[in-house]
């Protein structure tokens, strides 16, 4: 016989929906002086607020809708985990889109594999060499375009680009 311990009950949620946007919205709109996230740049760690955070999620999923990216589109992205990562998950959730991760250890055949079975149509790439690989495989995937990613810094302000 097997018994199943009874369910919490549930908690009341200050949130419209339970979906990562409406997290987002809510942890972004709240005032709050801890950092979102730690940033190591080549001079070392700086803290990013959460209205930069916001303020840089914003300008990628917009960034991606002007490249036509929509609901269900898939974007790759090749690179160590870094923070212009993670932010580009929040902007692609905003809008719908689905991110695939692929080791930057891999080799183009298998990258061309990943491309080719999540049908991604954008690529985002942490470096020129991670660029070109995924370039060398274009032609053989639905990738319209690979992009590299722009790391934030205190001389670059955060309204500016986050991918070339």
């Amino acid at each position: 016989m097997t018994t199943v311990s009874p369910s919490a009950p549930a908690a009341e949620s200050p949130l419209s929906a339970r979906t990562g946007p409406a997290l987002w919205r809510h942890v972004t709109g709240r005032a709050t002086t801890s950092p979102a996230y730690l940033e190591e740049l080549p001079e070392g760690w700086r803290e990013v607020s959460w209205p930069e955070a916001a303020e840089r999620v914003d300008a990628l999923a917009n960034g991606l809708l002007a490249r036509g990216i929509r609901r269900g589109d898939a974007l790759a992205v090749i690179a160590r985990t870094r923070l212009e990562w993670v932010l580009l998950d929040w902007a692609a959730m905003r809008i719908g889109a689905v991110v695939v991760g692929i080791y930057p250890t891999s080799t183009a055949k298998e990258c061309a594999y990943v491309l080719g079975h999540s049908e991604s149509v954008l690529a985002f790439a942490e470096d020129d060499a991670q660029r070109a690989k995924l370039a060398s495989v274009q032609e053989d995937t639905k990738l319209a375009s690979t992009f590299k990613l722009l790391t934030a810094s205190p001389t670059r302000p955060a309204s500016t680009p986050l991918f070339t």
